[in-house]
């Protein structure tokens, strides 16, 4: 099930998945270039979560002692929750804050393309939340929140204390010491809301009237990571690992350009090749190691470097994607520190040391 549709219709939507008992993946992308995963089992929601970012993720992680790496292939909140790094008793109760922020996100948007996969395998996680429970709450939040836009403007801006003293003395001891310690123009509304165990919309009600006072201000957040010569193509069908993918590259500074159909791959490189080409194994008409000889007799694209992206790991599938023009193979699921390693490979002089992605 896909498709395209309004903001005022996702509710309707998300209901109608509810009603009928569904099981599987909802991923829905607006038209800013943000996606998201949301998960069901019989009509209940396990997860949602942020598929172009794992930065909620990494938070909520954070705060159960638990290192989040990026890892492509399957849902990431699964895949932590299968590898043991999020035990189902600990992990309802974040999850279910990173649900609601989900929520709160779809609620606010203007809609955009949807797409529902009943074939993604879901563990036994031991909760599933009532949805029209978190549609009330996240449309509470955004009543609140409506009153403060023109002021905050967004949940990604950064406050900052700018007059300690007066601030100082018009607060008790105990929340000088949390807003000094946090406001330092670092951590976003949604971030603080995450790391104090609060709601990031409650947190900027509660620091509005010192920002209106002039005694906080706002920033922008963290700077943009420096952009890099070349692009990196992906190749793939899935929307989710697409997203996972541009996303991770972004942090580095690369663009990506995001291929769905094979056929697609020959215009967009004309004429301009990328640095480097992430090919998926399966695709629609046409599987990778048919595309890969092809892409190969195009002169532009016969010295790229193309990295086959497989779902089996092992001697049989390295020697097909050899045969087949590969330059290296990497199997799904795959993390983000493997992904960097096979750009390093290839792509060493302007590519910096591996930054752990958890870190």
């Amino acid at each position: 099930m896909r498709g395209q549709l309004d903001g005022s219709h996702l509710p309707g939507l998300l209901r109608g998945i509810a009603r009928s008992a569904q099981s599987g993946e909802l991923l829905i992308e607006d038209g800013q270039e943000r996606g998201w995963s949301l998960l069901f089992a019989e009509g209940r929601l396990l997860a949602a979560s942020a598929i172009d970012s794992l930065e909620a993720l990494h938070d909520y992680a954070s705060s159960l002692a638990v290192e989040v790496e990026r890892c492509v292939g399957s849902p990431p909140v699964l895949q932590l929750i299968e590898r043991g790094g999020l035990a189902p008793d600990r992990a309802e109760a974040p999850l279910r804050a990173m649900a609601a922020e989900v929520l709160f996100e779809l609620l606010g948007s203007d809609g955009g393309t949807f797409c529902f996969d009943p074939a993604v395998r879901l563990p036994p996680v031991g909760w599933g939340w009532d949805l029209e429970t978190l549609l009330i709450e996240a449309d509470e939040r955004l009543s609140a929140w409506r009153p403060l836009r023109a002021l905050l403007m967004s949940l990604d801006v950064c406050p900052r204390i700018v007059e300690a003293q007066k601030l100082q003395q018009s607060v008790s001891a105990p929340v000088w010491q949390q807003l000094s310690q946090w406001l330092n123009g670092e951590y976003s509304l949604r971030r603080l809301g995450r790391f104090l165990g609060r709601d990031a919309v409650a947190v900027g009600e509660a620091i509005a009237p010192y920002l209106a006072e002039g005694w906080i201000e706002l920033t922008g957040g963290a700077a943009a990571p420096p952009v890099r010569s070349g692009c990196i193509g992906c190749i793939d069908s899935s929307l989710a690992v697409q997203k996972y993918i541009s996303s991770l590259l972004a942090e580095r500074g690369y663009s990506v350009q995001a291929i769905a159909h094979p056929f697609e791959a020959f215009e967009r490189f004309a004429g301009e090749p990328p640095a480097l080409i992430l090919l998926a194994a399966e695709l629609p008409w046409l599987s990778g190691y048919e595309l890969c000889p092809l892409l190969r007799q195009k002169p532009d694209l016969r010295t790229v470097p193309i990295v086959l992206l497989t779902a089996e790991a092992g001697a049989l599938p390295d020697a097909r994607a050899r045969i087949a023009g590969a330059s290296a193979v990497l199997a799904k699921p795959f993390s983000g520190r493997e992904l960097n390693e096979q750009i390093e490979k290839f792509l060493p002089a302007v590519f910096d040391p591996l930054v752990e992605v958890a870190a």
